[in-house]
């Protein structure tokens, strides 16, 4: 029995690309594994699983995965020769099978299938923020934001990596963020658990990644309060 050829997991890898750029999924962790040897590279903290099942030697590291991190979309890859009953397990759960040869539709209609069970999942969570516009939706983990800035009247989202601008005002936000963020200025809500220093002299806040945020007057004496009771 062959495994998955090169070309069959370059077809893969480029369609959940293409669908989860498109979605601005760039952060889904999706693992690629043709075989038993491939389990040393991959995370635990994977989003999506895409398994060559043609090796029966890889279906215990697939049970392990399923027993560490249950969450993780398993996406079996398997042809005639594959008994269903190797993969189709309840310890297993595939949501999914992208069946060989594969086929370029049917295999974009498997990867739109799973990016919208992926969206559902990501929008059921209460640890993320959705951020929606005319065209797409997206969701930032809360613990990956930075801090939330009022400029050019409008209210921006930073995290490590990127920028997105929100509906809405900053005491909207404020109401609506969960209680480790902190109103430090007019200006500005911090994560408190991103918060690595505070400069009393310069009245500065700072975070990950040495960014620096103002705390004003208006808001230092709650502020400070409110880490002094988290230990800060």
């Amino acid at each position: 029995m062959c495994s998955a050829c090169d070309s069959d997991l370059r077809q893969l890898r480029d369609c959940f690309s293409v669908y989860s750029i498109q979605n601005a999924w760039a952060d889904i962790d999706i693992q690629f594994l043709e075989n038993a040897g491939d389990w040393a590279r991959a995370t635990q903290e994977m989003d999506v699983l895409v398994c060559d099942v043609s090796d029966e030697t890889v279906m215990p590291a697939i049970r392990e995965t399923k027993r560490k991190n249950p969450a993780v979309m398993v996406l079996p890859i398997a042809d005639s020769h594959v008994p269903p009953a190797r993969y189709v397990r309840p310890e297993i759960m595939p949501i999914a099978l992208f069946w060989k040869p594969l086929l370029k539709k049917e295999v974009e209609q498997t990867v739109l299938q799973v990016m919208a069970m992926f969206r559902r999942r990501m929008a059921d969570r209460p640890d993320m923020l959705e951020i929606s516009d005319r065209r797409k939706t997206q969701y930032v983990p809360y613990a990956d934001i930075l801090y939330l800035e009022a400029r050019e009247k409008k209210v921006f989202l930073r995290t490590e990596y990127r920028e997105f601008g929100l509906r809405g005002t900053l005491r909207e936000m404020e109401e609506s963020l969960p209680e480790y963020f902190l109103r430090c200025h007019k200006s500005f809500i911090v994560n408190r658990q991103r918060i690595t220093g505070i400069d009393r002299v310069e009245q500065m806040v700072e975070l990950t990644e040495k960014i620096h945020i103002p705390i004003s007057r208006n808001y230092k004496k709650d502020f400070l309060e409110a880490l002094h009771e988290d230990g800060k």
